[in-house]
């Protein structure tokens, strides 16, 4: 497995929102707590894409978090990743 910085968006209930600065092209965000993992795809709309350990709810608050912090998601993503965008 190749390794990826990463850069971390902001921290909500101890899990940490971040994404990989050389992962893939397509808009998304991982988040973390403990053991449990989840991603979830920004375009071409808000959808998780997969979760490892956190439970119904879990998903569906960090689903509002992101729709909450999309705005600001998004200009980090372009700002960081700009021209590996393509």
């Amino acid at each position: 497995r190749r390794f990826y910085p990463n850069f971390s968006l902001f921290y909500k209930n101890g899990m940490r929102f971040f994404f990989f600065s050389l992962e893939e092209n397509r808009m998304h965000i991982h988040i973390r707590q403990a053991e449990k993992k989840a991603k979830i795809w920004i375009e071409p709309s808000i959808s998780l894409a997969e979760n490892k350990g956190f439970s119904s709810t879990e998903i569906s608050n960090i689903l509002k978090e992101v729709q909450k912090h999309e705005r600001i998601i998004r200009e980090k993503w372009n700002n960081h990743r700009g021209s590996n965008n393509d």
